[in-house]
């Protein structure tokens, strides 16, 4: 079951325009036309169409059950962030063998499991802009014989089932179902978001990959945090560190497309680092 309370269903046609910045441009670029299967998520995050504007196609009827097992309504309270995730539909249409005996409008076993793991990524992510993660890197040394570790654990995580977590749209597009979520922080979380976003921090990006499976957007994403953080070091220490321990908050949602094969994602974030563990010199 999908960890969020359902309260009603509601499908408007507001006009919520996309605000595609530079950075977004920059991420997503289209694949060749003709190879359906090479289509790239044309938007990555921030507030795109609802399902029945003009610029999205309608969901056939066989998706109801899925738009009401997910979409949430909830009162409104101070400015949400707001985030985007993706599904592909043959994730969401095939079905595995033994898995088509289910009640009718009930979610198969692989549709309710990409869900769910959406939704968790999107907690996940979402805990990352407010709280940020804790970071531990150790860079790989062929003449040291030393192997890469990198582990990044959540500082806090929004609970479970919390509900000023909601899904605002799914939207149907080029063999992708998009999903736009947002969550409503309350005042001390917004302290935090605000915190995060203070000067004192330096600023990176990043991007990574992961082959397409069942917490590939994860490993991307962390994969990503990594990169931002190797490409803020290189330019100030010309030395490997031994070492690279410190704190991580998003600055935005985290951005996924696909990519050949694999998922991709581009983080941007503040850091909060501890100094450098370095080698001994020989």
């Amino acid at each position: 079951m999908i960890p969020f309370t359902l309260r009603r269903l509601t499908i408007q046609s507001a006009a919520f325009i996309p605000k595609r910045n530079e950075w977004s441009e920059l991420v997503h670029s289209r694949m060749s036309a003709g190879k359906a299967w090479l289509h790239t998520p044309r938007l990555c995050r921030g507030t795109r169409s609802r399902l029945s504007d003009s610029g999205s196609r309608a969901l056939p009827w066989g998706m109801i059950p899925f738009i009401v097992f997910f979409l949430i309504n909830l009162p409104a309270g101070a400015d949400p962030i707001r985030g985007e995730f993706w599904l592909r539909e043959d994730l969401m249409e095939i079905v595995s063998p033994g898995e088509n005996i289910r009640k009718t409008g009930d979610l198969s076993q692989r549709q309710g499991n990409a869900l769910k793991e959406l939704l968790e990524d999107a907690r996940w992510s979402f805990s990352g802009m407010i709280y940020g993660f804790s970071v531990i890197w150790i860079p790989s040394s062929n003449a040291r014989a030393v192997k890469e570790e990198l582990l990044i654990e959540p500082l806090a995580l929004i609970p479970e089932g919390d509900p000023r977590m909601k899904t605002v749209s799914l939207t149907r597009e080029n063999g992708f179902l998009y999903v736009l979520l947002e969550y409503t922080p309350d005042s001390t979380q917004e302290s935090r978001l605000e915190g995060w976003g203070g000067e004192v921090y330096p600023a990176s990006a990043g991007a990574g990959t992961s082959a397409v499976d069942f917490g590939s957007r994860r490993n991307a994403i962390k994969t990503a945090i990594k990169e931002a953080l190797r490409a803020y070091l290189r330019v100030r220490d010309y030395n490997r560190p031994r070492e690279v321990r410190g704190r991580v908050a998003f600055t935005d949602f985290p951005c996924t497309s696909l990519s050949y094969g694999s998922i991709k994602a581009v983080v941007k974030l503040r850091m909060d680092l501890e100094p450098l563990r370095a080698y001994a010199i020989d």
